[in-house]
């Protein structure tokens, strides 16, 4: 029999993708049965999806099953929801209620590693979320690694309060029934054995309000990164001391005080680099150009740099580690004659010690 060299490159390549996921039916398409007369049953039947499991509660919307459940197609055909990819997706709330530190309830998906976590290695995680809400999501979405079950250990756990390794950027304008990629890179402290996505209370939450958000999950990621990747990775997460930082993806919209929503890659890159040195210090100043009144720029230069340290802080380094000034208009790098010398002139700089 004739094998064509093409399709058997194919077949290799797609064996070796699905290897390096180091999570157990990551698209969720294996699952038994799942009844249709309500969601409360639905909940009460989650463990039928192989190899997840659930905090509180949590739905499994297969579009084989939509077709012939009512219920169903109320609760996601309203949005036009279809799954990222294939026929299954997995649905949660994230229950913002009462204030940030009491009150608070949030859905977790997770599942045991196939192996393992290596100690200083990098590794890629990605997953897909979409939401029924249009306009500003304010729900801080990440995923978490730990060398614990969390919640063997904790019975009660109602929120996770520690710091993600991926998270989405706060406060992002999402549209309905559109899917986005929460993904990132993070260098394993080792041993890591199990993986949460859901809502993380570890930065600073803009417009906060008692609310209840759902969203579907689809198409999770966990692999080591490539040589490439981590070199890639290692150079973004090296800082060298009393050089001034400019990060040329720390945007802002106009007279906005937190960072647009690409931004939080290279914050989280400082981040990372301080937890590994806890007795550096860092020095954030933000400077602005000359478009508004001295007065105003300088405020203006003031909330972004201790907006940028109360983030870091909440991420959990030492507030004490950090100092935060705006200069406003006082030190352009060039003259403001136009457009061009004035985003130069907008800037943050940061300095480790």
């Amino acid at each position: 029999m004739f094998t064509c060299p093409f399709t058997l490159f194919l077949v290799m390549l797609s064996t070796l993708s699905f290897a390096q996921n180091l999570l157990k039916n990551p698209s969720f398409e294996l699952h038994g049965s799942v009844p249709c007369d309500n969601l409360a049953s639905m909940t009460k039947q989650f463990s039928p999806c192989e190899n997840w499991q659930h905090s509180w509660a949590a739905e499994l919307y297969d579009t084989k099953i939509i077709e012939k459940c009512k219920l169903y197609k109320k609760e996601v055909n309203e949005a036009a929801f279809l799954p990222h990819t294939g026929n299954t997706m997995l649905g949660q709330s994230s229950s913002m209620i009462g204030t940030v530190h009491k009150d608070t309830i949030a859905e977790y998906l997770y599942t045991q590693l196939s192996k393992p976590l290596k100690k200083g290695t990098v590794y890629h995680t990605s997953y897909w979320f979409a939401t029924k809400q249009n306009g500003v999501f304010n729900i801080p979405l990440g995923c978490l690694l730990t060398k614990e079950n969390l919640f063997a250990k904790q019975k009660n756990l109602h929120i996770i309060r520690q710091t993600p390794q991926i998270s989405f950027a706060p406060d992002s304008l999402v549209e309905q029934s559109k899917w986005y990629e929460v993904k990132g890179y993070f260098e394993a402290t080792g041993d890591e054995k199990y993986i949460y996505f859901g809502c993380f209370l570890f930065q600073p939450i803009k417009h906060f309000e008692n609310r209840i958000d759902y969203t579907f999950i689809d198409d999770v990621l966990l692999r080591e990164a490539t040589d490439e990747e981590t070199n890639s990775y290692k150079q973004k997460n090296t800082f060298i001391s009393s050089k001034i930082y400019i990060f040329d993806n720390l945007q802002y919209d106009k007279n906005e005080v937190m960072p647009t929503k690409n931004s939080y890659q290279s914050l989280d890159s400082l981040y990372n680099f301080m937890v590994k040195q806890p007795t550096m210090k860092l020095q954030i100043t933000a400077h602005t150009d000359n478009t508004n009144t001295t007065l105003y720029n300088k405020k203006l230069a003031e909330q972004r740099a201790t907006w940028i340290a109360n983030y870091l802080i909440t991420k959990g380094i030492n507030k004490n580690n950090i100092t935060a000034k705006g200069l406003g208009e006082t030190q352009p790098k060039v003259p403001n004659t136009n457009e061009k010398n004035r985003a130069i002139n907008r800037r943050i700089e940061f300095v480790l010690q």
